[in-house]
């Protein structure tokens, strides 16, 4: 399958060819091609047009999983699952942390990962399975945890950055961070290089006490930018925490509002 619209960028996938960009489409022999120009879709074989189709717009994030799709789905999956953890009032801030590690943990191991905790000083790390029972020692996501928030901006802000075990994904998870920290954690990141084919997503709780920390952040670093969403956490009527996107909260890029 081959798919044309408005983007210059091209993928490969397997026998099937992915083109986004303007040019007119060239018949390839053995090979369907769907055109798409603004909203408007035509579908072609070898023997040229063959129907019409639906009115839609492609975009890249709706039909493909890359590491920015990926990383944004990991924050937002976190944040709407967040009441699943059972963290209560009651509980330490050790809890939160386990209850977390643990719930990242489950979601590498449902993808098909191997996870693994406290291996080569990391908290948290996903690993490809090398063949059948053998695991392969390359990291796909590695990922740091922290409650106190000098130590993420100091200890585990670094750590991610100076990651030397090759991994695509590079995950923050901040129990507390100030609003100083955070911008500070920002700066650190802009300064970063980040490869093309990797990510640092930062989940932070952000306020000037750790008991008052209910400003949750998501900020994703990209070759492109920085990206940010905000979300709120809240206590129910039971004790127990949970978050959840207000209306107009979406993925955007630049920096999160610290005020």
């Amino acid at each position: 399958l081959l798919i044309i619209s408005k983007r210059s960028e091209v993928w490969n996938r397997g026998k099937a060819v992915v083109v986004f960009g303007s040019a007119q489409a060239d018949l390839i022999s053995g090979v369907n091609i769907i055109f798409c120009q603004s909203a408007k879709t035509v579908a072609f074989n070898t023997q040229g047009l063959v129907a019409q189709g639906t009115f839609i717009n492609l975009n890249r994030s709706d039909y493909f999983m890359d590491s920015v799709t990926f990383m944004k789905n990991l924050f937002d999956g976190y944040c709407r699952c967040y009441r699943t953890l059972n963290w209560h009032s009651s509980a330490s801030y050790s809890d939160m942390t386990q209850n977390e590690l643990t719930y990242f943990s489950n979601l590498g191991n449902q993808l098909g990962y191997c996870s693994r905790r406290e291996i080569n000083r990391c908290d948290l790390s996903w690993h490809q399975f090398a063949s059948g029972k053998n695991v392969s020692s390359k990291q796909v996501l590695y990922m740091e945890r922290e409650n106190n928030s000098n130590r993420a901006l100091h200890e585990a802000t670094k750590k991610l950055i100076q990651n030397h075990h090759g991994a695509e994904y590079l995950v923050g998870v901040f129990g507390w961070v100030t609003i100083g920290d955070l911008q500070n954690i920002l700066n650190v990141l802009k300064k970063c290089p980040i490869e093309n084919t990797r990510c640092i997503l930062i989940i932070s709780f952000v306020g000037p006490t750790q008991d008052s920390a209910t400003h949750v952040v998501g900020i994703l670093t990209t070759s492109q930018g920085i990206l940010c969403r905000e979300a709120v956490a809240e206590m129910d009527k039971g004790g127990y925490w949970y978050i959840y996107f207000p209306d107009n909260s979406d993925w955007k890029a630049g920096e999160p509002t610290l005020a």
